[in-house]
């Protein structure tokens, strides 16, 4: 079964803040915590481990407690970023350092770009921004979207949107496959054709009862 993952990240204006959150299959799962970076863990059934709102934009508290959440994260689970408004005011190298270990790319120098603009700073608008990836790829290697100032002058105003498919297809643990060459041979530029078998495994027999314990499908 495939199910698409998309996180939705805003600049906190009214018309674009209510966008903000996690979605499965287009239906929110969660929205914005709060204001600054949102930070979710999801499972890779894309179930909701764990949510939280860190304001990275005010508080240096709130900084450190993401970077340290971060570091905690399972690398088999998924980590989902968006924004909430402003959140590049307070970010230190530290956590630029933990997002780009997570898959980030480019943190400090979106940044820098709110923290140059005057006019962007007074409005208290954030570049939206929104992020999927996992403990430990490295620096660019997950998805990750941002309206930027200097390329949006309504930056406040959009939303950034990642997305990710992710196949939830389970095997059946008592189905293994196994195959049988019925005509032809299999070597190097020459053709055969295979028939795909299942084997089911049933449960052992009770003592005393009759039958095999296998059977082929």
């Amino acid at each position: 079964m495939l199910k698409t993952l998309t996180i939705v990240g805003s600049g906190e204006h009214a018309s674009s803040k209510n966008l903000s959150g996690v979605y499965v299959c287009e239906k929110k799962r969660i929205g914005s915590c709060g204001s600054g970076l949102n930070l979710h863990v999801l499972n890779n059934n894309l179930e909701l481990l764990q949510s939280q709102a860190f304001d990275t934009a005010n508080s240096e508290s709130d900084v450190t407690a993401m970077l340290e959440k971060i570091k905690t994260v399972e690398s088999s689970n998924i980590i989902c970023i968006h924004s909430a408004g402003a959140w590049e005011d307070k970010v230190t190298p530290a956590l630029v350092q933990q997002l780009h270990d997570c898959g980030c790319k480019l943190i400090n120098e979106i940044c820098q770009l709110r923290l140059n603009d005057t006019e962007a700073k007074m409005n208290g608008f954030g570049q939206p921004f929104a992020f999927i990836g996992k403990s430990g790829i490295g620096f660019g290697y997950g998805e990750q979207n941002v309206v930027l100032i200097n390329t949006d002058d309504s930056f406040g105003y959009r939303f950034a949107t990642v997305s990710r498919m992710y196949d939830l297809t389970t095997k059946n643990k008592n189905l293994q496959d196994t195959g049988k060459i019925i005509d032809g041979a299999i070597s190097e530029n020459e053709n055969a054709c295979v028939r795909l078998l299942d084997m089911i495994v049933k449960p052992p027999q009770q003592p005393g009862s009759e039958g095999d314990s296998e059977e082929d499908a």
